[in-house]
């Protein structure tokens, strides 16, 4: 049986070549790169070509970042413009409500118009105060009934630890 020097290593599983092969290791083939001022010329290639890469990598996550700003801006500025146009849309709908019921009683009180707009203007204004009374007296309410609520929990919690609650404890302490 002939051996040939000229094979090239054989690879084992791993992929790497076969160290009890000593053909492999006296070829020049078996070399793992070149030597010296090439190596370093090498490691600054790869070097360089890891940093493009970097610098890739990173600027694909920045122009996401700003198509992502850019689509909630579009968004923003299309709901700005959907709640301008609601706005008028309402505006439009209740002010010719209004001048019509205005008109209408002008007409009931012997063609006085401006009787009209200033009996249906003052029912207006009462019912929006008295609203908006309403509307902060619940929501004064609904505030203190919760913050009541919280600090009853937070002493059923005292008693059910420490067997007593804050406001026992501070009476006990005098």
């Amino acid at each position: 049986m002939s051996t040939d020097t000229s094979a090239k290593p054989s690879d084992n599983a791993g992929g790497h070549p076969d160290p009890l092969d000593r053909h492999a290791a006296d070829s020049p083939e078996s070399a793992k790169g070149p030597a010296g001022p090439d190596a370093l010329a090498a490691v600054f290639k790869q070097l360089a070509e890891a940093v493009e890469y970097l610098a890739y990598l990173l600027a694909t996550q920045v122009d996401r970042v700003k198509l992502k700003i850019r689509n909630l801006v579009m968004l923003a500025a299309l709901g700005a413009v959907a709640a301008v146009a609601t706005l008028a849309f309402v505006f439009c709908t209740v002010w010719l409500l209004l001048s019509s019921i205005a008109g209408g009683l002008g007409e009931l009180l012997g063609d006085r118009p401006w009787l009209g707009g200033i009996i249906v203007s003052a029912v207006i204004l009462v019912v929006g105060g008295l609203a908006g009374w309403i509307v902060y007296r619940r929501f004064k309410s609904s505030g203190l009934k919760s913050t009541r609520r919280r600090y009853e929990e937070r002493q059923a919690k005292q008693r059910a630890r420490f067997g007593r609650e804050v406001e026992q404890a501070a009476t006990e302490e005098k």
